[in-house]
């Protein structure tokens, strides 16, 4: 490996764990000699952080599969050629397929409840002035 490729992916990952910080305001880039996911303190996801001009994903998803664990979502973030920090919202990201279907199923069911709940809020708002243990309000 070359210092300057090196270099490119030690910095990559530094740009993705700055770009997560609004949604994960401790992610940190881990030092590639160091095992694990690159990206630190992203709670409930294993981040996979890739600078290469190849573009090898099955070799990637193989990777991310090693360190698959039920409590995290598996994803790797590329970052192609020509695009520097000042495109990093514009990088790649992907996971594997089965992971994304339930990915998708979590939000759907997540949807499903807030709704639920939405509707309840509505109906307790509704019912509130006929409650019999509230005083009367005040008219407006």
């Amino acid at each position: 490996m070359t210092d300057s490729r090196v270099s490119r992916g030690r910095k990559t990952q530094v740009f993705a764990a700055e770009y997560l910080k609004p949604v994960f305001p401790e992610a940190e880039s881990l030092a590639a000699s160091l095992p694990g996911k690159d990206i630190k303190n992203t709670e409930g996801w294993a981040c996979e952080v890739k600078a290469r001009r190849e573009f090898k994903p099955t070799e990637w998803a193989k990777q991310m599969a090693e360190r698959d664990r039920d409590d995290e979502w598996s994803i790797c973030i590329m970052r192609p050629d020509g695009y520097g920090p000042e495109r990093v919202a514009k990088w790649l990201t992907f996971m594997l397929f089965e992971d994304m279907r339930a990915l998708i199923g979590y939000v759907q069911r997540l949807e499903s409840q807030v709704k639920e709940w939405e509707a309840y809020a509505q109906q307790v708002r509704h019912d509130l002035p006929s409650l019999p243990f509230l005083p009367d309000r005040p008219s407006s």
